[in-house]
């Protein structure tokens, strides 16, 4: 990564705590349990919860739903509807937003090679009882 012109770049594996630029960040798990040929656990790759004047922002990553986040906690989760590498349904992605029990949901990763526009009208209406869900017009 040097090599290619990057400074000051870290690796850092689920349950690590750095700051960036005087941002707080931990580094939690992403992984599939279904589909464990796209994103196994073995290969600790991550998702970030970033925290802002007190505000906690989940970025999930291409992860299904998976135990660990019943013990995050955030205000703000932008959480993947894709299907194929991502979560099983979508009814699986609105129950892993109650798990971190967010106040605010952006549904990503749909309307693009996978997921539709439904897929998100969907998850607005499962959530609307407790979470906002902000959709970004695609296309």
């Amino acid at each position: 990564i040097e090599n290619a012109g990057y400074e000051n770049v870290r690796a850092v594996a689920p349950g690590d705590k750095i700051i960036v630029d005087s941002i707080p960040v931990e580094v939690v798990p992403m992984y599939n349990i279904v589909k464990t040929n796209f994103h196994p656990k073995h290969n600790n790759w991550v998702g970030y919860i970033l925290s802002l004047e007190g505000v906690r922002i989940y970025h999930a990553g291409d992860t299904e739903r998976i135990p660990e986040m019943k013990n995050l906690e955030c205000d703000i989760v932008l959480m993947p509807l894709g299907q194929t590498y991502t979560m099983n349904s979508v009814e699986e992605a609105a129950e892993a937003v109650n798990d971190v029990k967010a106040r605010v949901a952006i549904p990503i990763h749909y309307g693009l090679y996978e997921g539709t526009k439904e897929d998100a009208l969907k998850f607005k209406d499962l959530l609307s009882d407790k979470t906002e869900v902000i959709i970004k017009e695609i296309e």
